[in-house]
């Protein structure tokens, strides 16, 4: 059984999301965390680059996924999210059956995925789709 640490403040004025408002927080806070990489450029100058964090990791491994073994898994790193984000998860994953947390968390990964190539993740990458939360 996977095992989801979440370090919050027990905080008594969470207000408990839907199923769906789970998931577009969760895929809009994946969706937007950005990385900034110095880098020093052929004037010799240093140079700026930034970047989608997730989004760099779903280019990555999406053709991966169907053929590599073992199976190249999303990773999440929790202090990506947001508190918001992080105390509704974990109220879920608290409330609800690990199977429907699953689904949640998969569910806004599986955005990411189709909006890079939303017919290879129907197709393919789908089922195979795993998911892991790391702190970072």
């Amino acid at each position: 059984m996977t095992k989801y640490i979440f370090d919050l403040d027990n905080d008594s004025d969470t207000d408990s999301w839907t199923t769906g408002r789970i998931i577009d927080e969760l895929f809009s806070n994946l969706a937007n965390v950005r990385c900034e990489v110095k880098i020093l450029g052929n004037d010799g100058l240093q140079k700026s680059i930034r970047y989608k964090k997730y989004y760099r990791q779903v280019r990555k491994i999406i053709y991966r996924i169907p053929i590599w073994r073992p199976t190249p898994i999303f990773i999440i790193y929790i202090s990506d999210l947001t508190q918001k984000v992080k105390k509704n998860l974990e109220f879920y994953l608290e409330n609800a059956s690990e199977q429907a947390f699953r689904y949640i968390v998969t569910e806004a990964v599986g955005r990411l995925f189709e909006n890079v190539d939303s017919d290879y993740y129907h197709g393919s990458v789908m089922k195979n789709l795993n998911v892991r939360f790391e702190n970072q």
